[in-house]
């Protein structure tokens, strides 16, 4: 079942074999319609920078969202969040598939991303978390990712990217990507001037907008 975690939530409360489970952006959402409380008339707040809460059964129909042309507070935050990283959908009970894992475990032990898309994610930050998260357990590494065929077979283990530039991001993200990392680095300010401030949130722009 799919559990949500802010970023640096990943190195206190995830194990090493976890991370290869980490979905992408838009599965993480779908899966999170289900099984978290995504009606913003529920909150007395909205949870711009916190996982919503996460309800106690898992729905038989998703929460669809309002109208496009409407506000959706918790809904749009979450959508927000998890394609610029803050926050991470996993699901361990499903078996890995690299069509919604975009990160695998090679034989080294180490984590790589290898996916098309990289959305607006800093990967040396999730990797940095795997790396702390392998820490907490005395330094062991997890086993390597297993792919399976649709009969259930394993295949070989996933062997290292071949392509170098895995962890880049394209140019379009870089400012959002380096403002992420001075944050979670504690740094005053990200060096780019072209970082692009969301509008802060308020109480009073809350409710005109609930």
């Amino acid at each position: 079942m799919l559990r949500l975690y802010t970023l640096w939530e990943l190195e206190r409360e995830v194990t090493p074999e976890e991370f290869q489970h980490i979905l992408t952006p838009e599965t993480a959402l779908e899966k999170a319609t289900y099984c978290y409380d995504l009606d913003y008339r529920n909150a007395l707040l909205p949870p711009f920078s916190e996982v919503p809460r996460r309800l106690s059964t898992r729905k038989d129909k998703p929460y669809k969202r309002a109208d496009r042309s409407l506000y959706d507070p918790v809904y749009d935050a979450l959508e927000m969040n998890l394609l610029e990283g803050w926050i991470i959908g996993l699901d361990s009970n499903e078996p890995w598939d690299n069509a919604v894992n975009p990160f695998h475990i090679n034989i080294d032990g180490e984590l790589v991303f290898e996916c098309a898309d990289p959305f607006c994610w800093v990967i040396s930050e999730f990797q940095r978390a795997y790396q702390l998260a392998i820490n907490n357990q005395n330094g062991k590494k997890p086993a390597p990712t297993e792919k399976f065929r649709p009969s259930g077979e394993p295949l070989q283990h996933v062997q290292a990217a071949k392509r170098p530039s895995t962890a880049k991001l394209p140019a379009v993200c870089w400012p959002l990507a380096e403002f992420i990392t001075a944050i979670l680095r504690g740094s005053e300010k990200p060096r780019s001037s072209l970082v692009a401030m969301r509008p802060p949130v308020t109480l009073r722009s809350w409710i005109t907008k609930g």
